[in-house]
């Protein structure tokens, strides 16, 4: 007579060695004739988990609660983070705030507490959940993308998003996705700072930030071209007040960029950088001083 619990522990085995889909039909078997077994529920658990089998795991542990009176530990975050998998995030939510009282310092408890509460538009429990997620969890990137883009698309705060996203660059440093939202964040900041200037009239600042978008973006950004001349604008806006003479912005020349960039950048080197950096000038030659 064979012994159950050497049984599982063979099929364990055969799960960690990568055979999650072969051992499907045998777990269903076993587990429909002896639902008790030690063991046995949660193997069969994690198998459907890892072959992401949602409406057959959220089924598994409806009836082994509701038939069999079984509720191994976990089972409420993994039924929840199930649920928001197929769309449930109001039942999802039940089951992660269950799961939270269980283990308070869990970091997929609040990951998908924060998952949940975006997705019924709890946007500042969301973002709460997301940072504790994020905090509890050093490896994984994903919590920080999440509470960026919240940061960014609902709060309006591309500052405090920049932040966040910089934060996962560091814990992922080689993920495309991380670094083109780093990218993005940082041109909207750029921008963003740059609009408060021009909106306060404090050319000085203005110039400053225009020389470092001028050096980030390409010279045919759109972005940059407008703010080009709203600097431009604002510049000789102040030297016809200087001359006594009245400015309104019908008065604005036709510019380009090449003739924006000698007006408003002072230093010499820093114009042939930009120069450089626009294709307006050749590169210094190699070994050159």
């Amino acid at each position: 007579m064979s012994d159950p619990q050497a049984d599982v522990a063979e099929l364990r085995q055969r799960f960690e060695a990568g055979e999650a889909e072969a051992l499907l039909p045998e777990l269903r078997q076993r587990f429909a004739a002896t639902p008790a077994q030690p063991g046995l529920l949660e193997l069969y658990r994690s198998c459907l988990e890892q072959l992401q089998r949602w409406p057959e795991l959220v089924a598994l542990l409806d009836t082994a609660r509701t038939v069999h009176g079984l509720w191994p530990p976990v089972s409420d975050q993994v039924m929840g983070l199930a649920l928001l998998r197929l769309g449930e995030p109001a039942r999802g939510l039940e089951h992660l705030q269950r799961a939270l009282e269980e283990d308070p310092d869990s970091g997929w408890v609040h990951y998908g507490l924060g998952q949940a509460l975006l997705q019924l538009d709890r946007a500042e429990e969301a973002l709460a959940a997301l940072r504790r997620a994020s905090s509890l969890l050093p490896g994984f990137p994903w919590a920080r993308i999440e509470a960026a883009r919240l940061l960014e698309d609902h709060f309006q705060q591309p500052l405090q998003a920049l932040l966040e996203a910089e934060d996962a660059h560091r814990r992922a440093p080689d993920n495309r996705d991380v670094t083109q939202l780093v990218e993005r964040l940082q041109e909207a900041v750029r921008w963003l700072s740059l609009d408060q200037a021009l909106d306060a009239g404090h050319l000085a600042a203005a110039e400053a930030l225009l020389a470092d978008a001028l050096l980030a973006a390409h010279p045919s950004d759109a972005g940059l071209n407008q703010r080009v001349r709203r600097t431009w604008d604002l510049l000789q806006e102040r030297r016809a007040r200087q001359r006594g003479s009245l400015w309104t912005m019908s008065d604005a020349p036709e510019i380009d960029l090449d003739g924006v960039l000698r007006e408003l950048v002072a230093s010499e080197l820093l114009i042939s950088d930009l120069e450089r950096a626009m294709g307006l000038a050749p590169a210094p030659a190699p070994g050159g001083g």
